[in-house]
């Protein structure tokens, strides 16, 4: 871990782009327009030891840019937690950080919607439509060759599958009451 001992948070000091590439030159990566971060990360983002407490990198830098300490979130235009180039940082409360969460698609929600999923819907419809379950332990269906072909465990297309019959079940339920 790198301990950088610079400025009391306290004190107004300003920074320009280069003395912040200066002082974290042995970390930086410069990844196209971002300057990537290379010492310890936690997230993404990367971590030092700054004024006694452990602290993010890119929130350091875009405090040193703005002079003072920031009253919020340090959000990145560029979509790299480990960049820290001040041109890639802007100040924002905990709104901004959500509806740039959501204009980028990276919103949680189940299945398909989800920002890391791995499988569009049309994919899951398939893996279903093709899905043929075994019979005993001699015929056991096609679940291993979807699991090659989609690149997934047998647990999770398993999932997949049970998912929509429990679904199914509880509509039909519904529909009889």
């Amino acid at each position: 871990m790198i301990v950088v001992n610079t400025v009391l948070a306290s004190e107004q000091v300003r920074l320009t782009e280069a003395e912040i590439a200066d002082m974290f030159r042995a970390t930086l990566l410069v990844n196209g327009g971002c300057w990537d971060y290379q010492g310890g990360r936690d997230k993404g983002y990367g971590r030092v030891r700054w004024n006694g407490r452990l602290q993010y990198v890119h929130r350091i830098a875009l405090a040193l840019t703005l002079g003072r300490p920031l009253t919020g979130h340090a959000l990145h235009r560029c979509d790299n937690p480990a960049c820290f180039r001040p041109l890639h940082l802007y100040e924002g409360d905990q709104a901004d950080n959500n509806a740039d969460r959501d204009s980028r698609g990276r919103t949680a929600t189940r299945s398909t919607g989800n920002g890391r999923a791995k499988l569009t819907q049309a994919q899951v419809d398939e893996i279903r439509r093709r899905y043929v379950p075994g019979i005993n332990q001699w015929q056991r269906g096609n679940r291993a060759a979807l699991c090659e072909e989609f690149g997934m465990s047998t647990s999770d297309v398993l999932w997949l599958i049970r998912t929509k019959a429990v679904r199914a079940e509880l509509d039909a339920a519904r529909r009889d009451r």
